[in-house]
């Protein structure tokens, strides 16, 4: 699922730090060749405090995700939610690989801008409600190649903006990004990254171009990929009718 499953875990985090009866939380952290780690903040914390301390014990290794929350108080709201991270994370590449000549169809584009909307739109809190069905829509859109996932969104003008808008979210942003460079890498490992993909990728956008891209996409650097497309994709027409960003709490 593109991005979709690590943006969940943390929007749970979010959850346990609402709690009321909670005196702290402790927060569960792991990435690829380490021991899970806790953490401990206080109740009313805020993302950003647990960025910072994320950011401490991970010396700037930005392959450490939230894996799970616990509140500590006598009647916890929520317990340990382990995700599936580790062997079982992401894509069964044994499927094949997805077909990048494969059109998008309308259906598809829609969960993708849901998706995309979503989390823009949405604060944290709110998105845990939203859980089950960007879920839903994720499933949808798995099969995708992430090069056309990524066409759908800076081939609309409306969605460019979005995306910039969960950019604004740096918990949100870097299950989302970091997701998506997941997907390349499934690819990358069946060689299913050719650059005649990325020659028809640019021509769709027909507004950047080639160079400045292609030395990314052969080493690639995905999610050095995905900031430059969010930051340099140009917009056009009125957009600043879409620029609904919403504050965390």
């Amino acid at each position: 699922m593109i991005g979709i499953k690590n943006v969940l875990f943390g929007v749970a985090a979010m959850a346990s730090l609402m709690a009321h009866e909670a005196k702290a939380i402790e927060v569960l952290v792991w990435a690829d060749e380490s021991e899970p780690i806790v953490l401990e903040m206080e109740a009313h914390g805020t993302l950003s405090e647990l960025d910072e301390q994320l950011a401490a014990v991970s010396n700037g290794d930005e392959s450490w995700m939230l894996v799970a929350t616990r509140c500590c108080s006598p009647y916890p709201r929520m317990g340990y939610g382990i995700s599936d991270q580790g062997e079982n994370y992401g894509r069964n590449v044994a499927e094949g690989a997805r077909d990048y000549y494969r059109p998008v169809t309308q259906e598809e584009k829609s969960y993708i801008a849901y998706i995309v909307k979503t989390l823009s739109d949405k604060n944290e809190a709110a998105l845990l409600f939203c859980k089950g069905s960007i879920e839903a829509a994720g499933k949808k859109i798995d099969h995708i190649h992430p090069l056309k996932f990524l066409e759908v969104i800076f081939t609309d003008e409306e969605l460019k903006t979005k995306v910039r808008n969960i950019r604004k979210k740096s918990f949100v942003w870097k299950s989302f990004r970091d997701g998506t460079a997941d997907s390349f890498k499934d690819e990358q490992r069946v060689d299913n990254v050719h650059e005649e993909y990325l020659v028809s990728f640019v021509q769709s956008l027909g507004n950047i171009q080639y160079d400045y891209v292609i030395g990314m996409y052969q080493r690639g650097q995905w999610k050095e990929f995905f900031e430059w497309l969010v930051a340099n994709v140009p917009r056009s027409g009125s957009h600043d009718r879409y620029d609904m960003f919403i504050k965390k709490f």
